[in-house]
């Protein structure tokens, strides 16, 4: 097994955030990746 010493980008809420400041994402995005979730556990 592989590890990398990878620093992840904070999520940040605002569709209008740059990427240098972190991955925006809409609400929708967010229900989505929650739903997701809840059917993967």
């Amino acid at each position: 097994m592989v590890h990398l010493d990878v620093e992840l980008a904070p999520i940040n809420g605002s569709c209008f955030t740059s990427l240098s400041e972190g991955i925006p994402f809409t609400r929708q995005d967010y229900f989505e990746l929650v739903g997701w979730m809840g059917w993967t556990l």
